[in-house]
């Protein structure tokens, strides 16, 4: 028996599954081929359970690509995208605010994700100042605490 913990955005699964041969048998003294491949199918078994590959299920062989588009039509599609990643960036930037309990771990988080902060600074000023309020709201709470 084999099983697999795959963690995304937070969340584990955990997936088990019998070290089987070509008849679907279990086997009872497998060699490292053997595990290496069940592990495979358990790991690939284990992603299925976060919705990774539903298209393989719909009967689909591939996922469809993009088609083509002229490139200034492809910049109006892509900005979209740029926007909505910050503005999950900056949600997820709150929210961990809740998490620190230190002045000190507000200050470590903070420079940790300064990249990206300053992307969001240049992309999207009224975001990162709300961002930059939530901070400022933390750190003066954990002054008068």
């Amino acid at each position: 028996m084999v099983w697999v913990d795959v963690t995304l955005n937070g969340t584990t699964r955990t997936g088990f599954l019998p070290v089987m041969d070509h008849r679907n048998k279990p086997i009872p003294e497998p060699d490292a081929f053997q595990v290496n491949t069940a592990l495979m199918r358990c790991m690939t078994k284990t992603l299925a359970l976060f919705g990774l590959g539903l298209y393989i299920y719909a009967g689909e062989d591939l996922p469809e690509g993009e088609p083509e588009v002229a490139p200034e039509a492809k910049k109006a599609v892509q900005e979209p995208k740029v926007d909505a990643n910050l503005a999950w960036f900056a949600q997820k930037m709150k929210e961990m605010v809740t998490i620190a309990t230190t002045k000190d771990e507000l200050r470590e988080f903070w420079k940790a994700n300064l990249p990206q902060l300053d992307i969001l600074k240049t992309e999207n000023p009224d975001l990162f100042k709300s961002v930059l309020k939530t901070f400022k709201d933390a750190q003066s709470q954990m002054e008068q605490a």
